[in-house]
């Protein structure tokens, strides 16, 4: 479910460029500074639709040569074979949309992105669309602000895939997503809003690459919370639209279980505390911060807190990354109890636990926004692979049983689906590794799909224990 990240430094403003590697022409200026990248641009036309992927901001990051990047990929983690490519790196930001409420049209928002053009693309080329795991959702969290030549740290688990993808071939844009490095509330699990950013990011890179460096085939590949929004933006492709065409989309260990897990968290029946239990909490407050920010407005990602918590909760949330929010989690109490409302902790939790009284309110304003962020795939959409491992704690062996069933349940219909469905599973990993240890076999499935390469060794099927897998419940898996 996340990416063991400290909080991100800023990067410097040049990293320096591998001069072996000619420097490109793109359809727009890239003149900006890397600070430019995270500043509010001025002056945009009023958004509409057709709006939607419109780069803003662009920096030329760095050129990295082939021999830098496996090094690099290395160091950060990546234990597959030599890459053949280098590539081109730049820090863009790009328009997208946020969600519809009640009616109003949707807002504005902006996604910043790395994308990386290879120096040596892998037959006739793919897009790939790189999702990340959970980080914090602070502005300062933003996985662009980290460089991809950096030393290795608690992002490794981001970027060594990212490197990997582009080091063979493929060209790959990366979005922090909308809400990020803007002062704007961020969309964590929020599934139309991340479904968004990544389709948009396909927009963009169509905005700056010429059509010759930019290929029609798009994949999507995300990990943990970055699963969860890639199965999302399969879901949403055909209706909110894309640039290119969707060929496929793996979920590394995707979060896609019940969003009801967030109620449940808060029941005193879960015996959750911030010790013990600390960055499930912390995602318990990413979704509701999240969440009634942008459907409830300003201030509603903290109304349903304790009054006197609110300021502090909000200054976790929107200050601290990852491992940083985590350690400090204990000073707003003990359990949840200690600084959620007592009403909304009685309704959401029981909610959450049994789907068995959700129809007073607040329960019966959150029921339908749980359910809306696991969508119905697309029925006749692209292919789509999941990668579980067999010593993930995280999206445990129950949990990822939770996430087929749904998906069983959901092909049956109607409509009936008919997008393949591949489920994998690597016995030796652990939640943070399995993108690491299995983007080779991803990269060759991507050019199974995008440039007619030969399908890549059948995978193992997780691990089953004697008598199977049961979904872990509670919460109810809807």
């Amino acid at each position: 479910m996340f990416a063991a990240c400290s909080s991100p430094a800023s990067a410097p403003s040049d990293m320096g460029a591998d001069f072996a590697i000619a420097p490109l022409t793109l359809l727009q200026a890239c003149t900006d500074s890397i600070a430019d990248v995270y500043t509010l641009p001025a002056g945009l036309p009023p958004y509409d639709a057709t709006h939607r992927g419109d780069v803003v901001r662009c920096a030329l990051d760095q050129r990295m040569g082939s021999d830098k990047l496996n090094a690099q990929a290395t160091a950060l983690g990546y234990t597959g074979p030599a890459l053949p490519s280098g590539a081109t790196i730049y820090r863009i930001t790009y328009r997208t949309e946020r969600i519809a409420v009640n009616g109003a049209p949707a807002p504005e928002g902006l996604s910043s992105a790395l994308l990386l053009v290879p120096s040596v693309p892998h037959k006739t080329g793919a897009l790939a669309v790189y999702s990340h795991p959970s980080i914090g959702v602070a502005d300062g969290c933003a996985l662009t602000r980290v460089s991809l030549s950096a030393a290795s740290d608690g992002s490794d688990v981001v970027r060594a895939p990212i490197l990997a993808m582009a080091g063979y071939g493929w060209t790959v844009i990366a979005p922090d997503q909308a809400g990020f490095g803007f002062n704007a509330p961020p969309g964590w699990s929020v599934a139309e809003d991340e479904a968004h950013s990544l389709l948009d990011a396909t927009r963009a890179a169509k905005g700056l690459l010429p059509a010759a460096m930019l290929p029609d085939p798009v994949v999507m590949v995300g990990h943990s919370q970055g699963g969860h929004g890639v199965l999302s933006a399969h879901s949403f492709a055909a209706t909110y639209g894309m640039s290119g065409h969707l060929v496929g989309v793996a979920g590394m260990a995707p979060l896609w279980i019940s969003a009801l897990a967030w109620g449940a968290g808060l029941s005193p029946l879960a015996q959750f505390n911030t010790t013990d239990n600390a960055y499930f909490i912390e995602y318990i407050l990413d979704y509701f911060y999240s969440h009634g920010e942008l459907y409830d407005g300003p201030g509603g990602g903290v109304a349903m807190l304790i009054a006197a918590k609110r300021a502090q909760a909000k200054t976790l949330v929107t200050t601290t990354c990852l491992d940083d929010f985590a350690m400090q989690l204990p000073s707003l109490g003990h359990t949840p109890a200690d600084f959620f409302d007592p009403a909304f902790v009685s309704s959401l939790g029981q909610c959450g636990v049994g789907l068995t009284d959700c129809s007073d309110s607040p329960a019966s304003i959150w029921l339908p926004r749980f359910l809306a962020d696991r969508p119905v795939l697309a029925p006749n959409g692209a292919p789509v692979v999941l990668w579980y491992g067999g010593m993930d704690t995280t999206i445990a062996p129950g949990y990822a049983q939770c996430e087929l069933d749904k998906l069983t349940r959901d092909r049956v219909g109607p409509p009936v689906a008919t997008y393949p469905l591949t489920v994998c599973g690597d016995p030796g990993s652990i939640h943070t590794e399995i993108a690491r240890r299995n983007i080779t076999w991803v990269n060759q499935w991507i050019g199974a799909r995008a440039t007619g390469d030969s399908e890549p060794a059948a995978c193992a099927p997780p691990d089953q224990p004697d008598g199977g897998t049961a979904c872990s419940t509670p919460p109810a898996n809807q």
